[in-house]
């Protein structure tokens, strides 16, 4: 179980809840040739849920795309996003 800790700070008045956070998740095997078994367990694409399972043995890199969309009023949206890949070996 991998879990993303985003750190997402609007400008403004921006305010939002976890259920305004979406993340989404990408696995890729580092030896193309052989990737092995590994995958994501369930959906890549979460809502409010910064946990990913990944099944299986080997060496990936996994990469989260965190969107937070916040609101400043009821005609103010904005979208702050952030992404980061890591390297593990299970």
């Amino acid at each position: 179980m991998y879990f993303a800790d985003a750190n997402l700070i609007c400008s403004g008045l921006c305010s939002g809840k976890d259920s305004n956070i979406v993340y989404d998740w990408k696995l890729t095997p580092t030896d193309i040739r052989n990737p092995g078994n590994l995958r994501i367990v369930g959906s890549s694409h979460k809502v409010g849920n910064n946990t990913v399972e990944v099944a299986g043995t080997g060496t990936f890199d996994l990469n989260v795309s965190v969107t937070f969309k916040c609101t400043a009023g009821p005609l103010v949206t904005a979208l702050c996003r952030s992404e980061a890949t890591v390297r593990f070996t299970q």
